[in-house]
């Protein structure tokens, strides 16, 4: 067997990433849903340390480091299914998509956090149920086990949200409808 170098492996693994998105993949669904994952806990650090309410720094900090258990979780659901992660600042740059970025939000009322982490973990579910589907196709069981998990997850910190708003997921939704 031939030895690869560093640079051949790392082409190879350049070349398998586009070819996953383009042919979308779960493991391509999964890279954007890492990239969010990565981008969301550095939002949820920053709300942690700038939210009004005390209480709220507490849960905002929670949950980012729920976040990372998250990120190991499914990064080694993918490593097992022998399957890339993102790892670089470049790819999660690349992949991340519609997770809020605004740099000025550390100066946002405490309502206009929770509602834009409301629209992130919604977000986040858009790519996490079409992952669902993509490793049922797949047939890569324990990887969809794992995506279920942080499907249920995120619906529950939504409802948590949407509650401290003193709204259910229901209404809150209707409202996104009508946007």
């Amino acid at each position: 067997m031939v030895e690869l170098s560093i640079d051949e492996k790392y082409a190879l693994e350049v070349e398998k990433s586009e070819r996953d998105h383009h042919k979308p993949t779960a493991a391509a669904m999964l890279g954007h849903v890492l990239a969010n994952i990565f981008y969301e806990k550095i939002r949820l650090k920053q709300a942690g340390q700038y939210a009004k309410k005390a209480s709220y720094c507490a849960e905002f900090r929670k949950i980012a480091l729920k976040e990372d258990g998250w990120f190991d979780e499914i990064s080694d659901a993918l490593l097992n299914e022998n399957e890339l992660v993102p790892t670089t600042l470049d790819e999660f740059v690349t992949y991340h998509k519609f997770i809020e970025t605004d740099p000025k939000a550390k100066y946002w009322s405490d309502e206009a956090l929770l509602e834009s982490f409301i629209r992130d973990f919604q977000s986040q579910n858009l790519f996490i149920t079409r992952a669902i589907k993509l490793a049922q196709k797949e047939e890569k069981y324990a990887l969809e086990v794992v995506i279920r998990e942080l499907y249920g997850y995120n619906l529950a910190i939504i409802r948590y949200f949407a509650g401290e708003l003193g709204k259910t997921v229901a209404e809150f939704m209707e409202e996104e409808d009508d946007d």
